[in-house]
């Protein structure tokens, strides 16, 4: 659960439970269960309402879109990210770039372990250079993750329910409002779409390295930060931080 449904979630059920208290209350309200039939049905009445409030509440807050923006600093480990994602696969306009975005964070996370580990087959990990070679393979997946925190915030925002209604009720709206909603959401389109294309060109980097990798029997330590894969991945990092 993240900081916003937890707190919806505590708002609404001591809200619940605050009800109870000041009915039943014999100093307040003072309604009685079984005493005489006008309080009787009223607090049946009220805890009927309450348990439907407390149904209905919760079912909503675990299950309704997310039409918030994501906030950066819930954004920390992977999971963080597949949680985010999984959340807006609400918006099915949006479930197929989503789909797609999550198959890139596994696959990245696996190809980064696989480097990794054969790394540390050819080197001792207490090596400098292998410690600059494990440090660019890091910075590179923040690359990736940044990205991604982009496209989460853009992808909240979006709203696919009035996005289907332009695109489906042409006869409702005036052409100028119609061509004008959709060139809104065009724009967040093209953002997907670009954005997850540059993820893909960093797991594409990936896979070349890996590749080089494989294709060397034998690596001199001072050769890794010479590797053509290594110098464009410090490439792509330096470009990053210019974009910051």
């Amino acid at each position: 659960m993240n900081i916003r449904k937890a707190l919806k979630y505590l708002y609404l059920n001591s809200g619940i439970a605050l009800t109870s208290i000041v009915v039943f209350s014999p100093g307040l309200w003072g309604l009685e269960i079984g005493g005489d039939t006008l309080d009787t049905s009223i607090g049946i009445t009220v805890i009927l309402m309450s348990l439907v409030i407390f149904i209905y509440g919760n079912y909503s807050i675990f299950t309704s879109p997310v039409n918030q923006i994501i906030l950066s600093n819930e954004l920390e480990t992977v999971e963080d990210y597949v949680g985010a994602l999984k959340e807006l696969r609400t918006k099915k306009t949006l479930a197929p770039k989503i789909d797609l975005l999550l198959e890139q964070i596994d696959r990245i996370s696996n190809k980064a372990v696989t480097i990794t580990s054969i790394l540390q087959q050819k080197f001792n990990p207490t090596e400098l250079s292998f410690k600059k070679f494990e440090a660019t393979i890091v910075k590179a997946e923040a690359v990736f993750y940044l990205n991604l925190r982009s496209i989460l915030n853009k992808m909240s925002a979006f709203d696919g329910q009035e996005y289907i209604l332009m695109t489906k009720n042409q006869q409702v709206f005036s052409t100028k409002i119609r061509n004008e909603k959709l060139a809104i959401y065009n724009d967040y389109l093209v953002f997907f779409n670009s954005a997850i294309e540059e993820n893909e060109e960093i797991i594409l980097k990936f896979d070349k390295l890996l590749l080089e990798l494989s294709n060397l029997s034998t690596i001199e330590s001072g050769d890794i930060e010479q590797m053509a894969e290594m110098r464009e991945l410090t490439s792509l990092i330096e470009n990053a931080k210019l974009y910051k």
